[in-house]
């Protein structure tokens, strides 16, 4: 049995993540102004990413800058309209509404990146999903 995390392990690390930090920032909100929250979140995201970069010894090139610039619709404008939203709403219905995240995705996969329902299908088999393959759920 492998001890080597699967897409599925980061998957599931990813939504937990995302949950905790939804209800985090909803209590928080309660005290602060959703684009103070904001910033103080996004602050200290570069700073660890900068640390976990560093650390592993990722090179730094100043000519890759465009591969930021999808940076600006997610994190930049998703998580500023997300948080101002969930300063309005309860955190249930903003994980209601997250929810139409995924089939968007999936409707924007194929025109965007020529993905098609054959490559959704065996997205999960590509995973380490196949029936009887849960060595990732193992402890």
């Amino acid at each position: 049995m492998s001890a080597r995390a699967t897409p599925l392990t980061y998957g599931v690390l990813a939504c937990l993540s995302w949950a905790f930090g939804s209800v985090l920032t909803k209590a928080l909100l309660s005290h602060i102004e959703p684009l103070a929250v904001l910033s103080g979140q996004l602050t200290a995201s570069v700073i660890g990413l900068w640390g976990v970069s560093l650390a592993s010894g990722s090179e730094f090139r100043l000519g890759d800058w465009r591969v930021g610039l999808p940076g600006l619709l997610q994190p930049g404008l998703a998580y500023a309209m997300s948080t101002v939203g969930l300063s309005l709403v309860p955190a249930s219905l903003e994980a209601m509404i997250f929810a139409i995240e995924t089939p968007l995705i999936l409707l924007l996969a194929w025109p965007l990146l020529g993905e098609t329902a054959d490559q959704i299908v065996d997205g999960p088999r590509d995973a380490g999903l196949r029936r009887g393959d849960h060595s990732d759920l193992a402890a």
